[in-house]
């Protein structure tokens, strides 16, 4: 679980994007989980994922979202993820 808090309330979260690095496919997560939605993910090169928010997902993230992500293949459980960017 990572938790975004967005400080300045001029701005509005309107999606986030992760990157994970397809060398190590077996340490990417099976699936990244906003607000109750969830999308696969396999990595097996490098790759983006894209997750929009709706306008009622955007409104409730004013001060804080929390992004959840799922097991990773890995037999210890471990998640590596390269890079999120929070759209603005």
């Amino acid at each position: 679980m990572l938790q975004v808090t967005n400080p300045d309330a001029s701005l509005v979260i309107t999606g986030i994007r992760v990157f994970f690095n397809g060398q190590e496919a077996q340490r990417t997560p099976a699936y990244i989980e906003i607000f109750g939605r969830s999308i696969h993910t396999s990595a097996a090169r490098n790759r983006w994922f894209d997750l929009p928010l709706y306008r009622e997902e955007s409104l409730q993230a004013d001060k804080k979202l929390i992004i959840n992500f799922g097991p990773s293949p890995d037999p210890d459980n471990v998640i590596m993820i390269d890079s999120i960017k929070m759209l603005v």
